[in-house]
């Protein structure tokens, strides 16, 4: 292999598949038109970034995930009441947005 491009194993761990829908929403990085949306399709979670096809997120700790096709690593946030608010994905953080806001922001 080339250095720096090895294989990074995924080891998933388990995850009611009922706590899934903590983290489906969408997710914005502020001041930016990068969009997260974050969906429930069966037992498992997907991730949609600005419009392009959804890949699977695999559960590998405490609210993390990896990206099942490129193995990046993405960490959800909670807030004091516990809900999950934020997603931190390739070193930025995007915030969790109602549909309402969504809908104000012109989001489709």
């Amino acid at each position: 292999g080339w250095p720096g491009f090895e294989a990074r194993e995924i080891v998933p761990v388990a995850l009611d598949a009922s706590k899934l829908h903590e983290y489906a929403g969408t997710y914005v990085v502020a001041g930016t038109p990068l969009k997260a949306r974050v969906e429930v399709e069966g037992d498992r979670l997907v991730i949609s970034l600005s419009g392009d096809d959804g890949r699977e997120l695999i559960p590998t700790g405490q609210d993390t995930f990896a990206e099942a096709l490129r193995g990046s690593s993405l960490r959800f946030g909670r807030g004091d009441d516990g809900t999950v608010q934020t997603l931190l994905v390739a070193g930025r953080e995007a915030q969790r947005v109602s549909e309402t806001e969504e809908s104000e922001n012109g989001g489709a």
